[in-house]
């Protein structure tokens, strides 16, 4: 029972982790994280719009390959300065 107890606030631990870590309090005496933060953020979203966008035709391949290679760059940087902060 004791083993099943402790497996059991391990997991709820390793899940509750980023939630914890990444808590508005914290990010409120980390203004470089927050904006690292939003950077990945827009990143991302920029590359989902982007990948709409291809399949459904209103992006040319050629621009496509083009867009995203900027795009991944853009947002590997800001997952690389999220790390940093982190």
């Amino acid at each position: 029972m004791i083993l099943l107890s402790l497996l059991l606030f391990a997991c709820a631990t390793f899940v509750a982790w980023p939630l914890i870590r990444f808590a508005p309090d914290a990010l409120a005496g980390e203004p470089e994280l927050f904006d690292a933060l939003e950077e990945r953020d827009r990143a991302l979203s920029a590359l989902r719009e982007l990948e709409f966008d291809h399949r459904a035709g209103k992006v040319l391949d050629d621009d496509y390959r083009t867009l995203v290679r900027t795009l991944r760059l853009r947002a590997a940087e800001a997952l690389r300065s999220v790390d940093a902060h982190a």
